[in-house]
């Protein structure tokens, strides 16, 4: 029921929010209309400031995911969750590139957690009532997901997202399309290092470099970790045509139209040749692309 749902939330971390944005000083005598009021200005406050989430992350990013499963469970059609999930996952990646050992594989448990949680309420929104940006937006929460169980050791579940993504991704003309293909077999790949599995992890790399790209990859470009853990293991030559591959659509001027983009397409492909030189000679490339 939603008002077990809200009486199970720390109200501590409720009110104060409640008080902060509408300047005003909440009585709890019923306290699940008090925290229902506090939900209320927490989605309020996501829908007229962009820089609302990004803001409280960097104050408490615990307080952050607590209101955004609350939020979330309470009222799964008031907004697109997906996004700001990702918002939250995409800080936590970050803070995990700090972490070693038990503690990474703790913190990425965390993850997987609230993103399986989110991921579960958004397919059975949709089962009930379809709705194309949930559908557009599904699969990207599926990948985060993947993610955060191949860092958590998690190597099955990670495989089932990540084969499920690939498997529903069909729609050639979405902008999404070429994200998924690289992100999956990026994932996939790294899963089959764990695994032992060399010659799959290679095929992998191999599959998400044949990716037609996509608006998100043709500006920022390709991931590079699964090339690099190749890297370690001694397969440059599979890196070096993964660079070839990526150059399609990452480096390749004549596809670009602005004399910008252009310009841009040609300092990528400088890069790649760059990468490409230090790979031959079995060198991992020191670039932040590269970690």
């Amino acid at each position: 029921m939603k008002t077990l749902i809200i009486h199970s939330l720390a109200l501590s971390l409720l009110l104060p929010l409640a008080a902060k944005a509408q300047q005003t000083v909440v009585k709890p005598e019923d306290k699940a209309a008090v925290a229902a009021k506090a939900l209320d200005t927490f989605v309020t406050q996501l829908d007229t400031s962009p820089s609302f989430l990004m803001e409280m992350l960097a104050d408490d990013r615990d307080r952050v995911e607590r209101l955004l499963r609350a939020a979330q469970k309470d009222r799964p059609t008031a907004r697109a969750w997906p996004l700001d999930i990702r918002t939250l996952f995409a800080a936590d990646v970050f803070a995990g590139k700090k972490l070693e050992g038990k503690e990474k594989v703790a913190h990425f448990k965390r993850a997987v957690d609230y993103l399986s949680e989110s991921l579960d309420i958004t397919l059975n929104v949709l089962s009930e009532n379809p709705n194309r940006k949930l559908e557009a937006l599904w699969p990207g929460l599926a990948l985060d997901l993947s993610l955060a169980a191949l860092e958590a050791g998690e190597l099955d579940f990670a495989k089932l997202h990540a084969t499920k993504t690939l498997r529903y991704n069909k729609d050639r003309e979405s902008w999404d399309y070429g994200n998924i293909i690289h992100k999956a077999n990026q994932i996939l790949g790294r899963v089959a290092l764990r695994e032992g599995k060399l010659a799959a992890a290679k095929a992998y790399l191999l599959k998400a470099g044949a990716t037609p790209g996509s608006p998100q990859l043709n500006t920022h470009g390709p991931q590079f970790l699964l090339a690099e853990e190749l890297m370690a293991k001694g397969e440059k030559e599979t890196v070096l045509k993964y660079l070839d591959l990526v150059a399609a659509f990452w480096a390749n001027p004549d596809e670009r139209t602005s004399a910008n983009s252009k310009r841009v397409a040609r300092l990528h492909s400088d890069l790649l040749e760059a990468w490409k030189k230090q790979v031959s000679a079995g060198k991992i490339p020191d670039h932040v692309k590269w970690r």
